[in-house]
């Protein structure tokens, strides 16, 4: 064998060596992407609370300031995982009666937080993207007391089960436009109550609650920021009846009538 063929032999099986490692890298599929975003902005709630006639008894109203995390891991092609958290607060004016009828004005303190966990289990399509999700949520209502009135603190846990549907990005005037929607319902819905020491802490069966929200991501071009609009109504029916003690001796009955509330949520957010 000649000195002069070895090179070109090598040079030959070279080519053939990149060759394969060029269409391996072809067929190979593209790395899953992990991304992160957050987001901060305001909510506007109206909260209400009703009698089983339809009798309105009490109306909150006020804006609370929310921020966001979240992260998304998703392959090219086939499933997505995701994890939003959110924490959210503020004081609203509360507008209600006391026990024996009485108008009564003082305000309330709001403390919101939910961790939701979502699964896509198939790629996107042209239609757009179908998550299940699940939500945890913990919801801190103190209602101040006003004179000789004491408050009460409300704190719920929440365990809700859903379905998202984020449409694909649609260009309006240069801008580019998601909506979504989400539908939510509780599987597990405990109530926890803390009369100030007027009556013992009682814990019951928080009444089921349901959620819808609409909203629209939108962005403008080469921006990195993007707004997000989202409209939240929920309504929950009248919790479970129990005995109300003071000092261990019960004196009467409890339960969380019928509630309900509507959000308006705007936040800028950017992804990483």
């Amino acid at each position: 064998m000649g000195a002069g063929q070895r090179p070109r032999r090598a040079g030959f099986a070279a080519g053939w060596v990149l060759a394969f490692a060029g269409a391996a890298m072809a067929q190979a599929p593209e790395p899953p992407v992990l991304q992160w975003n957050a987001a901060a902005g305001a909510t506007q709630r109206r909260l209400f609370e009703e009698s089983a006639t339809g009798e309105r008894l009490l109306a909150e109203r006020g804006v609370m300031g929310r921020v966001e995390l979240g992260a998304s891991f998703a392959p090219a092609n086939g499933p997505a995982f995701a994890a939003e958290a959110g924490w959210a607060a503020g004081r609203l004016d509360y507008d209600g009666q006391t026990q024996t009828g009485a108008p009564l004005q003082t305000a309330s303190r709001h403390h919101d937080a939910d961790l939701t966990l979502l699964w896509r289990p198939g790629p996107a399509g042209s239609w757009g993207e179908a998550w299940l999700l699940l939500q945890g949520a913990r919801q801190h209502r103190d209602i101040e007391s006003i004179g000789r009135v004491t408050g009460l603190v409300e704190t719920s846990w929440l365990l809700m089960p859903g379905l998202r549907w984020r449409g694909p990005a649609e260009a309006a005037r240069g801008w580019r436009l998601w909506p979504q929607v989400e539908a939510r319902v509780s599987a597990y819905h405990r109530l926890e109550v803390d009369f100030n020491g007027l009556f013992d802490d009682a814990r019951l069966d928080g009444g089921r609650r349901w959620a819808l929200a609409l909203g629209v991501d939108a962005q403008a071009p080469d921006a990195a920021w993007r707004l997000a609009l989202r409209w939240t109504r929920a309504r929950q029916v009248v919790s479970q009846t129990r005995t109300l003690y003071r000092n261990g001796a019960p004196v009467g009955t409890v339960r969380q009538p019928r509630l309900g509330y509507d959000d308006l949520t705007l936040t800028l957010r950017r992804d990483f």
